[in-house]
């Protein structure tokens, strides 16, 4: 997959690892989807969308003080 090697070979590059959680979260992989928007996060901490997607699957799961945390970041 063009995006896993995007990850591996830039990691901190923009948008990479939003992509790939994107694409493994409609896949229904959302351990690993969770872990790409965590570390787009880590390199881009202001990125909202990151925020609002992460937060909806750990709402999803239940999580709703991690959750919490996510969608007032988003803001």
């Amino acid at each position: 997959m063009p995006l896993e090697r995007a990850a591996r070979l830039n990691p901190r590059r923009r948008f990479v690892h939003y992509n790939m959680a994107i694409a493994l979260a409609q896949l229904g992989h959302t351990n690993a989807a969770k872990r790409h928007y965590e570390r787009e996060i880590e390199a881009n901490p202001g990125f909202a969308l990151a925020h609002l997607n992460l937060a909806n699957l750990l709402a999803r799961e239940g999580r709703l003080d991690a959750a919490q945390q996510h969608y007032t970041e988003a803001l």
